[in-house]
């Protein structure tokens, strides 16, 4: 009776070893949509560890919804988690909704996803404050938005607006801007060029007109001009 017991619980066990459904995995290559990937947790059979072999073409998920979406770069040597689908979803990725499995396959290797984001434990990152939001790069640059309180934006190289409308901009409190602003940004050039260049006037007739006023500089818009009521 135990070498049945033994027997069907070997079996069992062996079956089980052939459903899969989520391990983490290292980015091996980079695809135009796709990418390669190799488990890192060895597979154990027969008390043998086995590595496991590279997953080729494993569609990634991408943070989307109505038509929206955020992407971000990835790299060799990523981690992603793999999700391996229920049945085979080959007939469902090439577009086709409500139809039969193409392959009987259950719990296969052959139908993972990837969510590239995971870090072991030397390597991750600090959960932000409630309410906090923080995108950054390598390098440093960020934007966090902390709700109610304040956005930042930084940069160590250029930072580029633009639209093909208006651009608004409204505070219920002081707009200041920093000492390297050209005059052009908080007041137009065509301001600039009428503070520079505009005459007074004599109410007296034939009377000759003022003489142009001292032309503004840069440095005197840049740095005695920071704050706007």
């Amino acid at each position: 009776m135990t070498d049945l017991y033994e027997i069907i619980k070997k079996i069992i066990r062996r079956e089980f070893a052939d459903i899969h459904t989520v391990l983490p995995a290292k980015v091996t290559k980079v695809n135009e949509t796709t990418i390669n990937c190799q488990p890192v947790i060895n597979r154990v059979k027969d008390d043998e560890s086995i590595d496991m072999p590279e997953f080729a073409e494993v569609p990634l998920m991408t943070l989307q919804g109505g038509g929206c979406y955020i992407q971000l770069p990835v790299a060799v040597g990523d981690y992603c988690l793999l999700l391996v689908s229920e049945r085979c979803c080959d007939r469902w990725y090439k577009g086709q909704d409500n139809m039969p499995p193409l392959s009987g396959r259950m719990f296969d290797y052959s139908d993972c996803f990837a969510v590239v984001g995971i870090n072991p434990e030397n390597t991750a990152f600090e959960i932000p404050e409630e309410g906090e939001i923080i995108i950054k790069t390598k390098n440093g640059d960020y934007v966090k938005i902390k709700d109610g309180d304040i956005i930042d934006i930084y940069t160590k190289g250029k930072c580029n607006i633009k639209a093909d409308g208006d651009v608004n901009i409204e505070t219920a409190a002081n707009l200041t801007i920093g000492d390297g602003t050209t005059p052009e940004t908080p007041f137009g050039t065509k301001l600039l060029k009428w503070l520079n260049e505009h005459q007074h006037i004599s109410g007296a007739p034939g009377a000759p007109t003022s003489p142009a006023v001292t032309p503004a500089t840069d440095s005197e818009f840049s740095q005695k001009v920071k704050t706007f009521a």
